[in-house]
């Protein structure tokens, strides 16, 4: 892994992080959250190894709060008057964050009666395993409008193994991975101070304020329909309003 991180303690109103994380992770064992309870063949753990469920390759996040330079004690417009009660006591605040998708595991029904923890398709040689149109293009299923959407995987890149068989494929896929998410967060306050001790805030928070589409990952069961295609995305824009007194 490489692991970058920069930051601004508190000074002039200004404070601000920014971390950046480029990894892979490796592991022959399944972490929490998936459904991997134990290998496909208890006698050779060797081919569990693949990207662990929790990696992700790459990931940008950054944080800020700044105190706008106006108003009482500030820089600019701190005498008493019209300009200190309308601009002061302003501040912005805001989180980026920037990721790659976690990898893709293509699951298959275990009809083995031999206790194993899953089972995994076969890889079908020569058929690509991610088609359709890149992210801006992309058509997600949608259940209310009838629209099937575009595929993502193709169905056509796995077989079913035979009869008391194993499949070949990995336990994620090595190359293929979701879109990812991006997302910013906004906030935007105001602070009366009333007296010594009492004091008021208004604020407006922005969660993905700019409302960026982040597609779910496509489904992955063979015995599913709708294989291959995205039936959800993340949460749209939402603004919050709030106010607080402090005494």
């Amino acid at each position: 892994a490489f692991l970058f991180k920069s930051e601004k303690r508190f000074s002039n109103g200004l404070q601000f992080l920014v971390a950046y994380a480029f990894s892979k992770t490796l592991t022959d064992i399944a972490f929490d959250g998936t459904d991997l309870t134990a290998p496909q063949d208890q006698y050779n753990r060797r081919v569990e190894k693949a990207l662990a469920n929790t990696d992700i390759p790459n990931r940008l996040v950054l944080s800020y709060s700044y105190e706008l330079p106006f108003g009482k004690g500030k820089r600019w417009l701190n005498s008493p008057g019209i300009a200190d009660v309308l601009l002061g006591g302003w501040s912005v605040a805001g989180i980026h964050t920037y990721q790659k998708s976690g990898p893709l595991r293509v699951s298959t029904p275990n009809g083995l009666p031999i206790f194993n923890g899953h089972l995994r398709p076969n890889r079908v040689a020569g058929q690509d395993i991610r088609i359709g149109p890149s992210r801006g293009d992309f058509e997600p299923l949608n259940a209310l409008t009838g629209q099937t959407g575009d595929l993502y995987l193709n169905r056509a890149a796995f077989a079913t193994p035979d009869p008391f068989t194993f499949g070949n494929l990995g336990v994620f896929l090595p190359n293929v991975r979701g879109f990812g998410s991006a997302g910013e967060d906004l906030s935007l306050a105001k602070r009366v101070n009333l007296r010594e001790k009492w004091s008021m805030e208004f604020r407006g928070d922005l969660f993905n304020a700019f409302n960026r589409r982040n597609l779910n990952n496509p489904v992955a069961d063979l015995t599913n329909p709708n294989f291959g295609r995205v039936n959800g995305q993340g949460a749209a824009r939402v603004i919050q309003l709030g106010w607080r007194m402090d005494f």
